[in-house]
Order: structure tokens, then C-alpha cells, then sequence
């Protein structure tokens, strides 16, 4: 879960405790008329309760109940002052006697679960909370209480319906969040993310909720479905969070969608520019056409990040796609330097050399790369080419019969190599 949907969570749980503390105050009122004619100590407990002196209250139910341990509504009185003075092991005890003593008392098992959810016990509190539909099948608190219990049991089945009809008496944005999270769990992706858009109407910081939703349904490889949570998500934000648009970004660009990707990644770039949002806009960019605006996205990322060599490769290979070999060769150059075993760096760095004419430099790279790996028979005819015009005849005519006995599939690379080989023999052999 996001952080902001643990604070949402958070909050919802201290509403429901607000909420929870005021129905016991009025039950309280409620067993405190039901009860046997007071005392002088009763009497004072219940002016306690009613001023909310828990600390003076506590004391004087203690010593009625050793003399009327039997008395049910008692137990619960003990029970809520010990809730309100943060005893909760204790005010549990309390609550299973007036259960025990009056198992239709629906109001000791309601607080009884919820004590027992905040301790970690959500077995002991779907057992309470299943009695108290028993006695009250309409209830929307014990209806929602219960399938939170079964969602936190792993049992997410079995808390969608009881939280559908707690829903359905009580359209409240917690109890939304709850089913959307079952229905989540279960896989139900279009009905959790109804619910969580639901919510957020209600609680706007719920929509936190589709986030969560969108990284479950991209983790399941639903990446269309997830984009398009993700999308409503930042839809609901006045300013969306650079890590958001470029995972809309990035996902545009996987589905093949690079004009759509363009905008996200150009906001988050202009927000929170990394050699890693440039680079997918710079693919955004070529995929789209926009080769110049592409090469400056990656000058920029590569200058970001000099020791990256897959990144130099990459601006250096879209450089040599544009036959800017002055510019390309450098950078082949240092991705040789930051990985002396790149092969791709030597051979593209002796194919901007051949093409600046500079010869020998362009064969001592192949010379390299020839040392890391088999030679290619592009390589093979490259090298016999500069050896020829470097009338170094003797190696171009071993070179050239090199490449012709590596089945070369290109017809004129093999006629231009058969021809010069004929010169080459008889220049070498003058």
C-alpha cells in the first residue's frame, strides 16, 4: 500500500474510533438505565461515566463487581472504561464476561471485535461480529467491521458481500476502500477501481487507493488496463508526480504508443530531468520522426551521466545513424574506455574512422575487436578495404580472401571483393 493510502487508512480508523466511542457513550447510558437500583458506589460510577472521569469510574465498577459479578451490564461499564483509559487487554477480558453472561448483548461483541482487531486477533473478531449480524442483520458497523476482519484473515471472498450490504445501507467512503481492497485482492479490477473512484468523490486523498490499484494490475501484465488507471490517477491530481508521468510514460512507450508519450515524459523531464526520462523521450522523439529533438534529448542524457556506457552507445549509434561520424566517433571512443571489452564500441568506432578517412586508426579499432570476439564479415571487408587503400597488398589479399570464405551474403560486396583480389594478387606479387 502507498504511504498516502496508509494515512487515508489511518484516518478512516480514527473516525471509526470517534464514531465507535460516541455509540458506546449513548449504549452506555442505555445499560446504565437497565441497571439493578444503585448503590451508593454505582451511583458515583455513573456520575463518573456521564462526566467522563474514566480514572474515578474504573475503581468504583471494580469493587461493585466483586460483590455482583454476575450483573452483564456492569462488565460492560468496566469494559469502555477501560477502552477510554487504554487498557484494551482488560477491557477485552471484561467485554467475553458480559458476553458470556449475556450473549445477546450485541453491543459487548461489537466492541469486543474491534478490540480484538486492533490487537492483531481478526479470527476472535469475525467470531464476535458473526454473532452480532445474528442479532442484528442490518447492522452497517458490524456488517463492514466483519468483512474488514475477513479481508485482514486473507479470506477476501468472504468480505465482499458482507461489505456489499454494508455498503448498500451505509454508502460511506471507508466502507468503498474496503470492498475496493477485496475486490482487488480477488482480481477484480474494474470493480475495485469503481469503488475507489467512488470514494474519492468523497474523500478526495482515497484516490491514492487507484494508484495502488494501477501497480497491482501492471504487476498481474495488464499494462493497457494499468495505463489506464495510472492516467485517471494523475487526471485527479492538480500536479502529478514526476514518477507518475514517466511510468505513463514509460508503459506509452512499451504499448507502442510513442506520439501519446510524448507529452508525459516532455512534464517530467521539464520537472525532474534524469538520464533516464530523457532517453525515453528521446525514443519517444526518433519513433515519432522528431530525429533532432531525439539527438538533443540524448546529448543531454549522456551528458548527465559520462560513465554510462550503454547510454554513450546509444547517442553514439543514433549519431551514426545520421552519418555524423565526427561526433559519433568520441563518443565510440569513450564507451571503449569505460568498458575496454565493448566490442560495439571498436567497430563503431572504425567505421566513423573509415568514413573520416582516418585508416589506420580505423584498423588498430578493428584490430581491438578482433581480439575480443570472431571477426565479422563486415569487418573482414572493411579491413581489406583499408589495407588496399593503404597498399598494404599483402595483408588486403589475405583479408579479401578471408571475407569470400565467410559465404558473405551480399552478391556486390563479393563481386567488389573478387575483382579488387585479382589487382591485389598481382600488385603483391610484383
Amino acid at each position: 500500500m502507498s504511504k498516502t493510502a496508509r494515512r487515508i487508512g489511518a484516518r478512516i480508523v480514527a473516525t471509526n474510533a470517534a464514531v465507535r466511542m460516541r455509540a458506546m457513550s449513548w449504549l452506555l447510558l442505555a445499560l446504565l438505565l437497565a441497571a439493578p437500583p444503585p448503590e451508593d458506589a454505582l451511583e458515583q460510577a455513573a456520575a463518573a461515566l456521564q462526566r467522563e472521569d474514566y480514572q474515578t469510574a474504573a475503581p468504583l465498577l471494580e469493587g461493585v463487581l466483586a460483590e455482583h459479578p454476575e450483573q452483564a451490564n456492569l462488565q460492560f461499564q468496566l469494559a469502555f472504561a477501560y477502552t477510554r483509559l487504554e487498557r484494551p487487554a482488560e477491557a477485552i477480558e471484561r467485554y467475553e464476561k458480559a458476553v458470556e453472561l449475556d450473549p445477546k448483548m450485541a453491543p459487548a461483541r461489537l466492541n469486543l471485535a474491534l478490540l480484538l482487531l486492533e490487537a492483531d486477533r481478526p479470527a476472535g473478531a469475525a467470531q464476535q461480529l458473526q454473532a452480532v449480524i445474528e442479532l442484528r442483520p442490518d447492522d452497517p458497523q458490524a456488517l463492514y467491521f466483519l468483512g474488514h476482519a475477513e479481508r485482514r484473515l486473507d479470506r477476501p471472498a468472504e468480505a465482499v458481500p458482507f461489505l456489499e450490504k454494508a455498503l448498500a445501507l451505509d454508502p460511506q467512503p471507508h466502507v468503498r476502500l474496503e470492498l475496493g481492497q477485496a475486490l482487488m485482492a480477488l482480481e477484480r479490477w474494474d470493480g475495485a477501481a469503481e469503488q475507489f473512484r467512488e470514494a474519492a468523490t468523497q474523500l478526495p486523498e482515497a484516490a491514492s487507493y487507484q494508484l495502488e490499484l494501477a501497480e497491482r494490475v501492471e504487476q498481474a501484465g495488464d499494462r493497457e488496463k494499468a495505463l489506464g488507471l495510472y492516467q485517471a490517477y494523475a487526471a485527479s491530481q492538480p500536479d502529478p508526480e514526476p514518477a507518475l508521468l514517466e511510468k505513463i510514460g514509460f508503459l506509452l512507450l512499451d504499448l507502442d504508443r510513442a506520439e501519446e508519450a510524448i507529452a508525459p515524459l516532455e512534464q517530467v523531464v521539464a520537472k525532474s530531468p534524469s538520464s533516464a526520462n530523457r532517453a525515453a523521450l528521446s525514443q519517444a522523439y526518433s519513433l515519432a520522426k522528431k530525429t533532432e529533438e531525439a539527438l538533443a534529448q540524448l546529448a543531454a542524457a549522456a551528458a548527465a551521466a559520462p560513465d554510462d556506457v550503454d547510454l554513450t552507445m546509444r547517442y553514439a549509434n543514433a549519431l551514426l545513424a545520421q552519418q555524423r561520424f565526427e561526433q559519433a566517433g568520441p563518443l565510440y571512443l569513450r564507451a571503449s574506455k569505460l568498458d575496454p571489452r565493448r566490442v560495439e564500441a571498436y567497430n563503431g568506432l572504425a567505421f566513423c574512422w573509415y568514413q573520416l578517412e582516418q585508416y589506420p586508426a580505423a584498423l588498430q579499432a578493428l584490430a581491438e575487436s578482433a581480439k575480443l570476439a570472431p571477426e565479422s564479415e563486415g569487418n573482414l571487408f572493411l579491413k581489406a578495404i583499408m589495407q588496399d587503400k593503404l597498399h598494404l597488398y599483402e595483408l588486403a589479399e589475405a583479408s579479401y580472401k578471408a571475407f569470400l570464405a565467410s559465404g558473405s551474403a551480399s552478391e556486390d560486396r563479393v563481386w567488389q571483393a573478387t575483382q579488387r583480389l585479382k589487382l591485389v594478387e598481382r600488385m603483391a606479387n610484383k
